[in-house]
């Protein structure tokens, strides 16, 4: 990996000319070689092995590979839907084909994008590993604040599909409160894709991270279908989430701050069984 011995000493007695110093005497120039080496090998080790490799998770686009995938083919899907469709043409399709069974399904699958559910998944998440949850709670809050930002300063005049359809009879769901502005781009999407791509990078297996990418998707489905975003709003609010939790689990589990925390490889658990 690192070359022959020779070609180390070689490399180092090609710097030493070419920088202006004068060649060392050859058991120098041995002992140097191989400092280099030390130096460069413990420097490997302590980046990829520090703390141990549950910490930092240098395959971390292989173990988030299928969420991705997933993603990005429904992310073009939606995008040629975008501009092939005039807007609010998903809305009024679904909001014309209501069923009574699915009214109630999708207001409970959208409250999976809320608060309270990422507050549960954030706690329930102690009991596995700190680190964890870690992850999980700040991918939720920045993904959450950015959109709420957005919202709130550069499209606070978004109307949302009730009050830009006003002159349509438009079928609601009966106990869902209705907000007519601060449509683009969706919250409960974002944060549901920022955290269900969390839960898959976490859990690493091929059927979950299918499961949580349904899961995610399902809680975009319901805000077209309870008439509470447009279709671009929701497809926009999963690239923020989707942008924001790749960033934040690359950042965090190749932190050195992160990597020197021992805390952050412990849980309830682990500390209730010491006990």
């Amino acid at each position: 990996m690192f070359g022959s011995p020779g070609q180390v000493c070689g490399f180092h007695r090609l710097f030493c000319c070419r920088s202006g110093f004068s060649s060392p005497t050859k058991p120098r120039a041995i002992q140097d070689c191989s400092t280099w080496k030390l130096i460069i090998r413990s420097s490997v080790a302590w980046v990829v092995f520090s703390n141990g490799p549950k910490v930092v998770e240098m395959n971390f686009f292989k173990r988030a590979r299928i969420f991705l995938i997933l993603f990005t083919i429904s992310f073009f899907i939606g995008l040629g839907f975008i501009v092939c469709c005039e807007k609010g043409t998903a809305v009024i399709w679904l909001n014309e084909n209501h069923v009574h069974s699915l009214d109630s399904f999708f207001a409970f699958s959208t409250q999976l994008g809320e608060g309270l559910f990422f507050l549960l998944v954030v706690i329930a998440l102690l009991w596995r590993r700190f680190g964890d949850s870690l992850v999980v709670a700040v991918a939720w809050l920045s993904t959450g604040l950015t959109v709420q930002l957005l919202k709130r300063t550069a499209f606070t005049e978004y109307a949302r599909p009730v009050k830009y359809f006003e002159a349509i009879d438009l079928n609601l769901v009966e106990g869902v409160e209705m907000a007519r502005w601060m449509s683009f781009p969706s919250g409960h999407t974002a944060t549901a894709f920022a955290m269900f791509l969390a839960l898959s990078i976490i859990f690493n297996k091929p059927v979950f991270s299918v499961l949580f990418f349904l899961g995610a998707s399902i809680v975009g489905i319901s805000r077209v279908y309870l008439a509470q975003h447009f279709f671009v709003d929701v497809v926009t609010g999963a690239a923020v989430g989707v942008t924001f939790t790749v960033v934040i689990n690359w950042f965090l589990r190749n932190s050195v701050w992160v990597t020197r925390a021992d805390w952050l490889n412990r849980s309830f658990r682990k500390m209730s069984s010491d006990v």
